[in-house]
């Protein structure tokens, strides 16, 4: 599975998967991050949307104040 969220900043390619609390990540959307990751890409499994909005912020994509 492809990430629920893909972003592409100044040539970088940033995905994310986002996940209830106590969801897991099934072995095609691990796989997926990893052949992103291998490529270059920046990736990321969040599990709230504080977590989400601070994983963002942290790579420049949305610029503003996590809680």
């Amino acid at each position: 599975g492809f990430p629920d969220l893909a972003a592409l900043k100044n040539g970088t390619f940033y995905a994310m998967e986002l996940k209830a609390e106590n969801g897991r990540p099934t072995a095609s959307q691990l796989e997926v991050l990893a052949r992103l990751d291998k490529a270059g890409g920046y990736t990321a499994t969040c599990y709230s949307v504080d977590a989400a909005i601070r994983v963002l912020e942290s790579w420049g994509i949305l610029v503003g104040k996590a809680n």
